[in-house]
Protein backbone atom coordinates (compact mmCIF):
# COMPACT_ATOMS: atom_id res chain seq x y z
CA UNK A 1 0.00 0.00 0.00
CA UNK A 2 1.25 3.70 -0.79
CA UNK A 3 3.36 5.02 1.81
CA UNK A 4 4.16 1.86 3.94
CA UNK A 5 7.43 -0.41 3.15
CA UNK A 6 6.64 -3.72 3.03
CA UNK A 7 8.71 -6.29 5.23
CA UNK A 8 8.65 -9.90 5.98
CA UNK A 9 10.52 -13.28 7.50
CA UNK A 10 9.00 -16.29 8.31
CA UNK A 11 6.26 -16.63 10.34
CA UNK A 12 5.41 -12.76 9.69
CA UNK A 13 4.84 -10.42 7.55
CA UNK A 14 3.99 -6.50 7.77
CA UNK A 15 3.68 -3.49 6.12
CA UNK A 16 4.83 -0.43 8.39
CA UNK A 17 5.45 3.93 7.75
CA UNK A 18 9.33 4.09 6.63
CA UNK A 19 10.13 5.84 10.19
CA UNK A 20 9.23 2.49 11.69
CA UNK A 21 10.50 0.22 9.40
CA UNK A 22 13.12 -1.20 11.78
CA UNK A 23 13.93 -4.45 13.80
CA UNK A 24 13.35 -3.04 17.12
CA UNK A 25 9.73 -1.94 16.04
CA UNK A 26 9.00 -5.25 14.19
CA UNK A 27 9.86 -7.00 17.45
CA UNK A 28 6.91 -5.13 19.28
CA UNK A 29 4.98 -6.44 16.29
CA UNK A 30 5.56 -9.48 16.35
CA UNK A 31 5.28 -10.71 19.77
CA UNK A 32 4.06 -14.22 20.66
CA UNK A 33 0.60 -13.98 21.86
CA UNK A 34 -0.07 -13.38 25.68
CA UNK A 35 3.24 -12.75 25.79
CA UNK A 36 3.66 -9.38 27.55
CA UNK A 37 7.60 -8.18 28.57
CA UNK A 38 8.54 -5.85 30.27
CA UNK A 39 7.24 -2.39 29.23
CA UNK A 40 3.81 -3.90 27.59
CA UNK A 41 0.65 -3.65 29.45
CA UNK A 42 -2.40 -5.65 28.26
CA UNK A 43 -5.22 -4.03 27.74
CA UNK A 44 -9.31 -4.89 27.94
CA UNK A 45 -10.74 -6.51 24.97
CA UNK A 46 -13.28 -8.62 23.59
CA UNK A 47 -12.40 -12.62 23.42
CA UNK A 48 -12.05 -12.63 19.65
CA UNK A 49 -8.95 -10.28 20.07
CA UNK A 50 -5.90 -9.66 22.01
CA UNK A 51 -4.82 -5.85 22.49
CA UNK A 52 -1.59 -4.53 24.15
CA UNK A 53 0.18 -1.09 24.78
CA UNK A 54 3.72 -0.81 24.28
CA UNK A 55 6.02 2.39 23.92
CA UNK A 56 9.04 3.31 21.31
CA UNK A 57 11.01 6.03 21.37
CA UNK A 58 8.83 8.25 23.76
CA UNK A 59 5.66 7.25 21.79
CA UNK A 60 3.12 4.65 22.63
CA UNK A 61 1.09 2.37 20.30
CA UNK A 62 -1.50 -0.58 20.52
CA UNK A 63 -0.65 -3.83 19.06
CA UNK A 64 -4.22 -5.20 17.86
CA UNK A 65 -4.37 -9.12 17.25
CA UNK A 66 -7.57 -10.45 15.64
CA UNK A 67 -7.66 -14.38 16.54
CA UNK A 68 -8.49 -17.36 14.11
CA UNK A 69 -12.09 -17.45 14.43
CA UNK A 70 -12.84 -19.88 11.26
CA UNK A 71 -12.03 -19.46 7.46
CA UNK A 72 -14.81 -17.32 6.85
CA UNK A 73 -14.64 -15.13 9.04
CA UNK A 74 -10.78 -15.10 8.62
CA UNK A 75 -11.33 -13.90 4.95
CA UNK A 76 -12.69 -11.14 5.83
CA UNK A 77 -10.02 -10.41 8.04
CA UNK A 78 -7.38 -11.15 4.64
CA UNK A 79 -7.34 -7.10 4.00
CA UNK A 80 -8.34 -5.62 7.42
CA UNK A 81 -4.74 -3.40 8.17
CA UNK A 82 -5.45 -2.20 4.22
CA UNK A 83 -9.24 -1.34 4.88
CA UNK A 84 -8.47 0.66 8.36
CA UNK A 85 -5.52 2.39 6.78
CA UNK A 86 -8.70 3.75 3.79
CA UNK A 87 -10.51 4.43 6.43
CA UNK A 88 -8.32 6.81 8.63
CA UNK A 89 -7.37 8.68 5.48
CA UNK A 90 -11.42 8.94 4.73
CA UNK A 91 -12.07 10.39 8.04
CA UNK A 92 -9.02 12.89 8.39
CA UNK A 93 -10.02 13.82 4.68
CA UNK A 94 -13.37 15.42 6.32
CA UNK A 95 -12.03 16.87 9.09
CA UNK A 96 -12.47 13.73 11.55
CA UNK A 97 -9.70 12.34 14.14
CA UNK A 98 -8.93 8.69 14.33
CA UNK A 99 -5.01 6.86 15.87
CA UNK A 100 -2.69 6.83 13.19
CA UNK A 101 -2.29 3.29 11.16
CA UNK A 102 1.62 2.66 11.61
CA UNK A 103 2.04 -1.19 10.59
CA UNK A 104 -0.32 -3.81 9.55
CA UNK A 105 -0.17 -7.84 8.69
CA UNK A 106 0.24 -11.27 10.11
CA UNK A 107 1.83 -13.38 12.47
CA UNK A 108 1.77 -16.57 12.71
CA UNK A 109 -1.47 -17.07 10.68
CA UNK A 110 -3.59 -13.97 12.80
CA UNK A 111 -3.76 -10.81 11.61
CA UNK A 112 -2.37 -7.62 13.67
CA UNK A 113 -2.72 -4.40 13.16
CA UNK A 114 -0.63 -1.31 15.66
CA UNK A 115 -1.94 2.34 15.96
CA UNK A 116 -0.31 5.22 17.53
CA UNK A 117 -2.18 5.51 20.28
CA UNK A 118 -3.58 9.12 21.33
CA UNK A 119 -1.96 10.55 24.93
CA UNK A 120 -3.61 12.58 27.26
CA UNK A 121 -7.59 11.69 26.19
CA UNK A 122 -10.55 9.82 28.20
CA UNK A 123 -13.35 8.04 26.43
CA UNK A 124 -17.02 9.41 26.73
CA UNK A 125 -17.17 6.99 29.42
CA UNK A 126 -15.04 8.27 32.05
CA UNK A 127 -15.99 11.79 31.17
CA UNK A 128 -19.69 11.10 31.61
CA UNK A 129 -19.80 7.98 34.23
CA UNK A 130 -21.60 9.20 37.58
CA UNK A 131 -19.02 8.38 39.73
CA UNK A 132 -16.14 10.67 37.68
CA UNK A 133 -17.44 13.22 39.94
CA UNK A 134 -14.49 15.97 39.44
CA UNK A 135 -15.02 16.23 35.52
CA UNK A 136 -19.03 16.59 35.85
CA UNK A 137 -19.91 20.18 36.92
CA UNK A 138 -17.26 21.61 33.89
CA UNK A 139 -18.23 19.03 31.00
CA UNK A 140 -22.12 18.60 31.27
CA UNK A 141 -23.89 20.84 28.69
CA UNK A 142 -21.05 22.39 26.92
CA UNK A 143 -19.62 18.43 26.48
CA UNK A 144 -22.61 16.82 25.62
CA UNK A 145 -23.41 19.47 22.51
CA UNK A 146 -20.29 19.27 21.31
CA UNK A 147 -20.26 15.22 21.15
CA UNK A 148 -23.81 15.63 19.58
CA UNK A 149 -21.94 17.99 17.06
CA UNK A 150 -18.93 15.56 15.91
CA UNK A 151 -21.42 12.93 15.70
CA UNK A 152 -24.30 14.67 13.70
CA UNK A 153 -21.02 15.94 11.03
CA UNK A 154 -19.68 12.11 11.66
CA UNK A 155 -22.98 10.78 10.04
CA UNK A 156 -23.90 13.92 7.41
CA UNK A 157 -20.77 12.82 5.79
CA UNK A 158 -21.72 9.40 5.18
CA UNK A 159 -20.24 7.35 7.76
CA UNK A 160 -21.28 5.32 10.10
CA UNK A 161 -19.35 3.48 12.83
CA UNK A 162 -19.92 -0.34 13.62
CA UNK A 163 -19.53 0.21 17.23
CA UNK A 164 -20.54 3.91 18.88
CA UNK A 165 -20.02 2.91 22.53
CA UNK A 166 -18.93 5.52 24.95
CA UNK A 167 -15.77 3.62 24.65
CA UNK A 168 -15.09 4.24 21.47
CA UNK A 169 -14.88 7.61 21.49
CA UNK A 170 -12.05 9.30 23.19
CA UNK A 171 -12.32 13.30 23.95
CA UNK A 172 -9.97 16.10 25.66
CA UNK A 173 -10.30 19.69 26.11
CA UNK A 174 -8.32 21.65 23.93
CA UNK A 175 -8.23 25.68 24.26
CA UNK A 176 -10.29 25.95 20.82
CA UNK A 177 -12.68 23.30 22.34
CA UNK A 178 -13.68 20.01 22.94
CA UNK A 179 -11.73 17.47 20.33
CA UNK A 180 -13.15 13.52 19.44
CA UNK A 181 -11.25 10.55 18.15
CA UNK A 182 -13.03 7.60 16.69
CA UNK A 183 -11.62 4.47 17.58
CA UNK A 184 -11.92 0.56 17.05
CA UNK A 185 -12.68 1.12 13.33
CA UNK A 186 -13.02 -2.34 12.20
CA UNK A 187 -16.64 -1.97 10.92
CA UNK A 188 -16.32 1.88 10.32
CA UNK A 189 -17.63 2.49 6.42
CA UNK A 190 -18.56 5.33 4.42
CA UNK A 191 -21.71 5.75 2.35
CA UNK A 192 -20.99 8.14 -0.74
CA UNK A 193 -25.02 8.56 -1.45
CA UNK A 194 -25.80 9.63 2.25
CA UNK A 195 -25.86 7.60 5.57
CA UNK A 196 -29.04 5.23 6.09
CA UNK A 197 -31.28 5.55 8.35
CA UNK A 198 -31.17 2.54 9.68
CA UNK A 199 -27.20 3.23 10.20
CA UNK A 200 -27.75 6.32 12.02
CA UNK A 201 -30.43 4.82 14.15
CA UNK A 202 -28.07 1.55 14.85
CA UNK A 203 -25.59 3.91 16.08
CA UNK A 204 -27.20 6.39 18.27
CA UNK A 205 -28.85 3.43 20.15
CA UNK A 206 -25.69 2.36 20.49
CA UNK A 207 -24.82 6.06 22.63
CA UNK A 208 -27.94 6.10 24.02
CA UNK A 209 -27.59 2.28 25.11
CA UNK A 210 -24.24 3.29 27.43
CA UNK A 211 -26.20 6.08 29.24
CA UNK A 212 -29.01 3.79 30.08
CA UNK A 213 -26.72 1.29 31.46
CA UNK A 214 -25.84 4.15 34.46
CA UNK A 215 -28.96 6.23 34.28
CA UNK A 216 -28.18 8.91 31.98
CA UNK A 217 -30.58 11.85 32.72
CA UNK A 218 -32.93 12.74 29.77
CA UNK A 219 -31.74 16.29 29.90
CA UNK A 220 -28.28 15.03 28.96
CA UNK A 221 -29.69 12.91 26.02
CA UNK A 222 -31.48 16.04 25.30
CA UNK A 223 -28.53 17.94 25.13
CA UNK A 224 -26.69 15.48 22.95
CA UNK A 225 -29.81 15.36 20.49
CA UNK A 226 -29.51 19.20 19.91
CA UNK A 227 -26.06 18.98 18.96
CA UNK A 228 -26.50 16.02 16.77
CA UNK A 229 -29.78 17.26 14.68
CA UNK A 230 -27.51 20.96 14.58
CA UNK A 231 -25.45 18.80 12.01
CA UNK A 232 -26.78 16.13 11.03
CA UNK A 233 -28.49 17.16 7.62
CA UNK A 234 -31.89 16.00 8.51
CA UNK A 235 -35.56 17.39 8.28
CA UNK A 236 -37.31 18.13 11.43
CA UNK A 237 -39.75 15.83 10.37
CA UNK A 238 -37.58 12.88 10.36
CA UNK A 239 -35.94 13.67 13.69
CA UNK A 240 -38.76 13.03 15.40
CA UNK A 241 -39.21 9.83 13.74
CA UNK A 242 -35.88 8.94 14.23
CA UNK A 243 -35.55 10.28 18.03
CA UNK A 244 -38.49 7.82 18.98
CA UNK A 245 -37.38 4.71 17.00
CA UNK A 246 -33.61 4.78 18.74
CA UNK A 247 -35.48 5.52 22.50
CA UNK A 248 -37.30 2.86 21.56
CA UNK A 249 -34.94 0.47 20.51
CA UNK A 250 -32.32 1.41 23.19
CA UNK A 251 -35.09 0.29 25.95
CA UNK A 252 -35.95 -2.59 24.35
CA UNK A 253 -32.21 -3.66 24.49
CA UNK A 254 -32.17 -2.60 27.96
CA UNK A 255 -34.58 -4.61 29.03
CA UNK A 256 -33.60 -8.18 27.18
CA UNK A 257 -30.24 -6.90 29.32
CA UNK A 258 -31.91 -7.05 32.36
CA UNK A 259 -34.13 -10.34 31.69
CA UNK A 260 -31.01 -12.31 30.36
CA UNK A 261 -28.17 -10.80 33.51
Amino acid sequence: MKGYVQLQAEGWAFALVPELAEAAFLSWCSLPRGFCPAGVVAVVSSGNTEVRRFGHHGQNYFLKEYFFLGWKKHLKLFRRGERLVRVARLLSEHGFLTPKVVAFGRCRGNRRVVTEAVENVLDVWQVLFPDFKQHRGEVNDGFLHALGCEVGKFHRCGFFHGDLRWRNVLTRLDPDGWKFYFIDNDRTRRFKSGIPLHCRTKNLVQILFSGLLVNWPPSEWQMFLRGYFEHAGLPRASQSKLTCAVEAKARQRLAERRKGS
